[in-house]
């Protein structure tokens, strides 16, 4: 159902996760993104509802921030920045949630939804469930840990409600250039066998990862922020599917559809014994 009073800001929308949300939600809410002055290669982009924030100005974020009821935190630094810059992975996944927190309480900011990782819970075995204790002295892990700590403390006993969601391996197509989203397991996978007709699987192919589509996933945001305020219990919440598969499984799954689709039957190759 069409809602364009209820405005949504996704910060870090330019990313895989964010750009995704943001199409999926623009065709019935008033949505958009936020990104860092002088980005002018969005700008070109006239699908896109853009306004420039400068994340690091307690200013510019609470000017930008008092115009919607629900912001969305998508940014945040990934594995690769947190494992080789600690300190950009602190300000971007530590500073940047407090001060976002911050700005929301004083802008009147109804919810935010922050996007951590599956990974705060360390080895991922068995079934995982929001009452595990988080562990894992992993940077990225740890970072988004600290992160969630640090907005959750921000915005203890004020009106504006938290959602955290811990993210499993999220898969899809991106809706802007992203070389990022191309190291994911499964969309690699699709590109390899586009590419390459054949897919190299590196790691141990028993293996098992929890795996949601992208549209799930942004089903699953959308009704976070349709949902009435009384009726979200926690602040913490698992997001993924049903049930896990096996990495040969899913390649699987890829091979067969390929077959379908295009025509020609990919080789799966494993690396691992």
């Amino acid at each position: 159902m069409k809602n364009y009073n209820k405005k949504i800001l996704i910060i870090g929308g330019s990313g895989f996760l964010g750009s995704n949300l943001f199409f999926f939600l623009k065709e019935n809410y008033n949505v958009c993104i936020g990104i860092k002055p002088g980005k002018n290669l969005l700008k070109e982009n006239s699908k896109l509802n853009l306004i420039e924030i400068d994340l690091y100005n307690e200013k510019s974020l609470l000017s930008a921030l008092s115009n919607f009821d629900t912001v969305i935190n998508s940014a945040g630094a990934n594995s690769d920045i947190c494992n080789s810059d600690i300190v950009c992975g602190i300000n971007s996944n530590i500073t940047l949630r407090a001060l976002i927190g911050k700005a929301a309480i004083k802008s009147g900011v109804e919810r935010i939804i922050n996007f951590s990782t599956a990974h705060v819970y360390g080895k991922l075995e068995g079934s995982i469930d929001e009452n595990m204790k988080p562990f894992n002295i992993n940077p990225y892990a740890f970072l988004h840990l600290a992160g969630e700590l640090t907005l959750k403390n921000v915005v203890l006993n004020t009106n504006t409600k938290l959602i955290n969601m811990r993210l499993g391996n999220i898969f899809g197509f991106p809706k802007l250039k992203n070389d990022h989203c191309w190291k994911l397991f499964t969309n690699d996978l699709c590109k390899q066998a586009i590419l390459n007709k054949k897919m190299i699987i590196k790691n141990n192919y028993l293996q098992e990862r929890n795996f949601l589509g992208i549209k799930d996933f942004c089903e699953i945001v959308e009704f976070f922020i349709n949902c009435p305020r009384n009726k979200i219990l926690f602040d913490t919440y698992n997001i993924g599917s049903k049930s896990s598969m096996s990495l040969k499984s899913m390649a699987t799954l890829i091979q067969k559809q390929i077959s379908k689709e295009l025509n020609f039957y990919p080789e799966i190759v494993y690396e691992s014994e």
